[in-house]
């Protein structure tokens, strides 16, 4: 599904994924339809504009992260410095 760009692939392929499910007939599986049926507008959006928000879930990681570093400090200034230096590295590098 997510290698075409045609939306009536993407229903064609949609009812073909529903159809191997309901024949593999499996607790995991239904789980996993019921996923897809849940997030479907969101897939549906990513498949039609190819955006994602990757770059910011990379970057909340990230700073979620530092925290749990030894040596942590409770000033704020000095924990907004550590998420600036962590994060700037990469691109500097």
């Amino acid at each position: 599904m997510l290698s075409e760009s045609n939306p009536a692939s993407v229903d064609d392929r949609k009812a073909f994924f529903e159809r191997q499910v309901k024949a593999a007939a499996m607790k995991e599986t239904d789980r996993l339809l019921a996923t897809v049926n849940k997030w479907w507008p969101e897939i549906q959006t990513l498949l039609a504009t190819r955006v994602t928000t990757a770059k910011v879930e990379a970057a909340n990681t990230m700073i979620k992260t530092s925290r749990g570093l030894p040596a942590g400090s409770p000033n704020p200034i000095n924990y907004q410095s550590r998420i600036l230096l962590r994060s700037a590295a990469p691109t500097v590098a």
